[in-house]
């Protein structure tokens, strides 16, 4: 085939109306063509091009990216513009930096892979919006002070084998119970925390790995109200290796949050429950146990909104009395003064002044 120039390509491509260019694997390829003017472009996949330095110029009608695997070092800001692209995908680019924070103006954006990044350190800015976002792999220490991610759960593994000191409610096995403050049901309930230690003996992560999440509340009259969610763990997307060791998971589920707030009226049946119980069962995706890895620790933590308390803590203080001061000193980590008392509470909240996590994994998603 002659070869052309880079006009003669450009010319080529409008003259097609191509949608989707697919150039994987081009292991000689390290710049392409100005495609700004390519307004039907929807998708372009340039993954595996190693030798590919420079961001796309792309139009701003493309819906899905894929950079995967390529020596891109940096992402301009300039890719605010591309107002439709739903998927970034960058995993595996090790010479990649932070991302600009104009990344977050991209409100279509709901999928944005980022593991295997080495040199990444700083969590991205993104919209409310995303529904999947992978950090594995990545040199990320810190997490948002926020932690508020309307509609999402979280999962973060890394190595390890202990359950957080801010996690109270924490034991030796698979299963854990906790009791409820008093008032807990309440505008400040944010949902709870869950902490899984797993040991895996020879544990081949081919597919997702998950857990199932049996929960139990229960009143005081000894009734039970149970609810039965399913947590993400180790995404598919991760290449097949062996795992021999413990890792810690950090989980948040949105449809356990939903399923005891919902029609609210300050949570009905749940007002009454004074305990809950939790039991952690490793999963795949259809529900099946599996093989080579127990929960060997767990842990739950009862997070509560310290915004909440702030607006609104003296007119419910008057109403609660007591009840409300019990719940404010549960789980505080402002002044490092707390006693162990404090620490054997199981309450906690996000705070800003939080130790740094060692995260190695991040998965957000709307019912994943």
């Amino acid at each position: 085939m002659e070869a052309m120039s880079e006009a003669e390509l450009v010319e080529k491509i409008h003259a097609l109306n191509l949608r989707r260019i697919d150039l994987s694997y081009s292991l000689h390829l390290n710049e392409t063509p100005d495609l700004s003017s390519a307004r039907n472009l929807e998708i372009m996949v340039l993954d595996g091009c190693y030798s590919l330095i420079k961001f796309p110029k792309t139009s701003w009608s493309i819906t899905e990216l894929d950079l995967g695997e390529t020596a891109i070092e940096e992402v301009p800001p300039a890719i605010e513009s591309l107002c439709k692209l739903v998927v970034l995908r960058l995993d595996n680019c090790r010479r990649l930096k932070n991302l600009p924070s104009s990344i977050c103006n991209l409100t279509s954006l709901t999928e944005l892979e980022l593991h295997g990044c080495s040199n990444i350190t700083k969590f991205p800015d993104i919209s409310g919006d995303m529904k999947y976002l992978s950090l594995s792999e990545t040199a990320i220490e810190e997490l948002p002070s926020s932690g508020d991610y309307p509609g999402a759960s979280v999962s973060i593994c890394f190595s390890g084998n202990e359950i957080p000191n801010w996690f109270s409610g924490k034991t030796d096995g698979s299963s854990v119970t906790i009791e409820l403050p008093p008032q807990w049901c309440s505008s400040k309930f944010l949902g709870f925390a869950l902490c899984v230690v797993v040991a895996f003996d020879s544990y081949r992560d081919q597919g997702s790995l998950g857990f199932g999440c049996k929960c139990s509340f229960e009143t005081y009259d000894g009734d039970c109200n149970d609810i039965d969610c399913k947590l993400c763990g180790l995404d598919v997307d991760y290449k097949p290796r062996i795992l021999c060791s413990d890792y810690v998971f950090l989980l948040y589920c949105h449809q356990l949050y939903a399923n005891v707030v919902q029609n609210d009226h300050r949570f009905s049946i749940y007002q009454h429950c004074h305990k809950a119980s939790f039991e952690f069962s490793p999963q795949d995706d259809d529900g099946w146990p599996l093989p080579n890895c127990k929960v060997k620790k767990c842990g739950v933590c009862l997070l509560l909104s310290e915004e909440e308390d702030r607006e609104s803590g003296d007119s419910f203080n008057e109403e609660s009395g007591d009840g409300f001061n019990e719940i404010e000193r549960i789980g505080s980590r402002s002044n490092g003064g707390h006693s162990e008392e404090e620490d054997d509470r199981n309450t906690g909240r996000l705070k800003e002044n939080e130790p740094k996590i060692d995260a190695r994994t991040l998965w957000l998603g709307q019912d994943r």
